[in-house]
């Protein structure tokens, strides 16, 4: 482990009265004994290079975080320890580093310090692939700085006291720290945050690895928000993973093990080694079980696609609110098509749907902006989601391989949500013409020929998304399923009553013309 030059105790007394929060918390120095952490579940001689840690050392960290987390260090040697300061973050050093860990403090100082260049820089970091680890203050810090945005804050009012309360790892947590922390720990807190998760199914998914199973409610804070809230959770920015960690597991030696256990996972999901333009799946011959989740994949999307309704009233249509296509008293196949409230599966839709008179009858809003419905790739981002929560509702722009990650509730591995179907070379993003032009007919057409039911095609900028429900590769042809709405130029919906195509032939000549990619969902791969 190095140390910077800072002077331990010219910091620690003028960081002494800072807490662990985003706007004003209390994180005095612990009264415990400087914990002798436990050793590595692995040696680190089995790991490979040593992983390189940045840990914040500036305005704003509580002196607990400066005189607690270096022996947990010492004690395994795969981890290397730096302190480093917001200038040296300003000036790039994190590019020497495989993770940051942010201690707790007062998080609107360490972010005052750092900078607005710093906190991008912060940002840049963990977006290309690499490791964030936040503690109390920590916890905060990438709510706040708007890097973990599926979270928030139940309240503001942070000052709920010092305490040693009851957490419980999810089979999640133990996993990743251990089956010896499997049940209720009792861990430190002062005033880390107490958040809510997946608050936006638009955004990548935060799995729960711990709970708070007691609280305290001190100095006006209200009861009951803290009890079986996530207190350490993990989810993804960009290509990279971060882990929040609302107690201070690193005051008690006895729970030493879950700080490495973070560590060790953020150091073996390390992805910035990564290719930047999507992971190749190639020769797959799928297992029963994966055909399966396929089949559940176009089930759930045939069920959208041709389900008959019958409006009460006359919705208007998404892109001219002063006309309809879809009728009071018409019979109509499949979830209506907009592009402006798209994030309609079937048991939301069914919602709003009352038996009368032998018709399912929708009964929901009317205005353009507020009919419930979907569109193209939202369509297919629910259907995968019946294989897999995990999956976010996602519209075409984050559909091609290697644009978004999610951590995977499995493993909480971070993954490229969406893999390429064949060794196809994704020259430029937002250009599927392109792409296709450049890898040329021969490679297309082998990749097209790799599709498998439940996978998906997906052509940007002119955006459009379908999900495949067979290949008949004899005659290079490819059925598909998929919510398209209107032909451009036209005004009534693509099929008599229906906006959706189901078994429609794509020819592989036409796939390429159209510019079309041929995707995967990561979990329906082996």
């Amino acid at each position: 482990m190095k140390k910077n030059s800072l002077v331990f105790a010219l910091f620690a007394a003028v960081t002494f009265f800072f807490g662990a929060v985003s706007v004003y918390a209390e994180e005095p120095a612990s009264p415990d004994a400087e914990p002798a952490a436990e050793p590595a579940a692995e040696p680190a001689s089995e790991q490979g290079a040593p992983i390189h840690v940045a840990m914040y050392d500036d305005k704003g960290v509580g002196p607990g975080g400066y005189k607690n987390f270096p022996p947990i260090f010492d004690s395994d040697p795969r981890f290397d320890l730096t302190m480093v300061t917001g200038q040296q973050i300003r000036d790039g050093i994190l590019d020497q580093f495989d993770i940051f860990l942010l201690p707790g403090g007062m998080s609107t100082e360490e972010a005052a310090s750092m900078q607005p260049a710093g906190v991008a820089k912060l940002k840049e970091f963990v977006k290309s692939g690499k490791g964030y680890i936040g503690f109390c203050a920590g916890a905060y810090f990438p709510i706040d700085q708007r890097f973990m945005d599926n979270a928030q804050i139940k309240t503001r009012n942070w000052q709920r006291g010092l305490a040693f309360l009851k957490i419980e790892p999810t089979d999640l947590g133990v996993k990743i720290f251990g089956e010896k922390y499997r049940g209720i720990q009792i861990c430190r807190y002062h005033n880390g945050p107490i958040f809510t998760v997946n608050i936006n199914p638009f955004l990548p998914p935060v799995q729960t690895l711990c709970y708070y199973r007691s609280e305290v409610a001190d100095l006006g804070a209200v009861p009951g928000n803290q009890i079986n809230s996530p207190a350490i959770v993990i989810t993804t920015y960009g290509k990279g993973t971060v882990i929040t960690v609302s107690p201070h597991p690193e005051y008690t030696p006895e729970l030493a093990g879950i700080v490495l256990g973070c560590l060790h996972h953020l150091a073996d999901n390390l992805l910035y080694g990564q290719p930047e333009m999507g992971v190749v799946r190639t020769g797959q011959t799928p297992s029963e079980e994966n055909l399966a989740l396929r089949q559940k994949a176009l089930d759930y999307m045939r069920s959208m696609a041709e389900l008959e309704w019958t409006p009460q009233e006359d919705l208007e249509w998404w892109a001219d609110k002063n006309r309809s296509l879809y009728k009071k008293g018409v019979t109509y196949k499949g979830i209506p098509y907009s592009r402006e409230w798209q994030w309609t599966g079937m048991e939301d839709f069914r919602t709003y749907l009352q038996e009368q008179d032998g018709k399912l009858v929708y009964t929901g809003p009317t205005e353009y902006y507020q009919y419930k419905a979907n569109a193209c790739a939202t369509a297919c981002s629910f259907a995968w989601r019946s294989v897999c929560p995990d999956m976010p509702i996602l519209k075409t722009f984050n559909l091609e391989p290697g644009k978004i990650y999610i951590s995977s509730s499995v493993d909480c591995r971070t993954r490229q949500a969406f893999l390429k179907v064949g060794d196809y070379k994704m020259t430029k993003y937002d250009d599927s013409k392109t792409v296709v032009s450049d890898n040329g007919k021969e490679t297309m057409f082998a990749c097209y020929s790799q599709l498998l039911p439940g996978d998906g095609l997906v052509k940007r900028p002119d955006g459009h998304a379908m999900m495949v429900l067979r290949v008949d590769a004899e005659n290079q042809t490819v059925y598909i399923i998929d919510q398209y709405g209107v032909e451009k130029g036209k005004k009534e919906l693509v099929n008599e009553n229906q906006s959706w195509h189901v078994d429609q032939p794509y020819t592989y000549e036409k796939l390429f013309e159209l510019g079309y990619l041929p995707i995967s969902p990561f979990f329906l791969n082996d």
